[in-house]
């Protein structure tokens, strides 16, 4: 694990989780949970590497662990450095759906949407990858109960 990330800590009341770390050389990632009614959202901010992928990997499967049946991965403030990104995205996003929960994808990159629509083979890409909260926010209407964004409690 990379130094200066702690893992996961157990979801609950008080402020949302915020973690910062450095990444390779001076590269600094900042991790942060947050929900929005009953979607819990996960937001990277960095220059992502494989390393990061790991904690980001950890921080999925506590929210699993703690029943959080939609994530959204919020990945607007985030380069992806490498090709584990696709792999650790596709790999996340069957494990949920083998749990019956769902991970979202949002993302501004459209050239990252375009891959990931190419990773998830046997995963409709326009029920889980979305460019922007607003279209995120217009493609969960109706599946599951949103609230304004607040901390986790």
């Amino acid at each position: 694990m990379p130094t200066g990330i702690a893992p996961p800590r157990k979801i609950g009341r008080g402020p949302p989780l915020i973690e910062r770390g450095k990444g390779i050389g001076n590269q600094a990632v900042e991790i942060a949970i947050s929900k929005m009614g009953d979607l819990r959202i996960l937001s990277v901010k960095g220059s992502l590497r494989l390393q990061h992928w790991r904690v980001i990997d950890k921080h999925l499967d506590a929210l699993l662990e703690h029943g959080a049946d939609w994530v959204a991965l919020d990945l607007s403030g985030a380069s992806l450095g490498d090709d584990a990104a696709l792999e650790s995205l596709s790999h996340n996003a069957r494990k949920f759906q083998a749990r019956r929960a769902h991970l979202l994808i949002q993302s501004g990159s459209a050239s990252l949407r375009e891959a990931l629509r190419s990773a998830f083979a046997g995963i409709d890409p326009n029920d889980v990858i979305f460019a922007d909260r607003p279209s995120l926010e217009a493609g969960l209407r109706g599946r599951v109960p949103l609230a304004p964004i607040g901390k986790l409690n």
